[in-house]
């Protein structure tokens, strides 16, 4: 599991717990629990977090009102939307 060039490769199962994604899903109400108010607005545009989820579990097609979390622009487009720059905005885009 070598490339050509030395590195490994691995991958990762998203679900635990007999649960798709666990580790890698968030409830709108978890996200504005852990971020200050200013945090949360730029956050839920950013990643595209929505009160009922943007996330559905593809083999049962259940909506559990979860997120996960999506740059749905380019994270230059999306420090423009608010008027900032990618240096000015810390820890944002990571």
């Amino acid at each position: 599991m070598t490339s050509g060039d030395g590195g490994f490769y691995s991958a990762e199962d998203a679900d635990s717990d007999s649960k798709e994604g666990k580790f890698y899903l968030w409830t709108y109400d978890e996200m504005k629990q852990i971020l200050t108010p200013e945090e949360t607005e730029l956050a839920f545009k950013i990643y595209n977090v929505q009160i009922n989820g943007n996330f559905t579990e593809e083999t049962s097609t259940n909506n559990e009102e979860e997120n996960i979390l999506n740059l749905s622009k380019s994270i230059n487009e999306s420090a423009s939307e608010f008027n900032m720059t990618v240096s000015d905005s810390g820890n944002a885009w990571n």
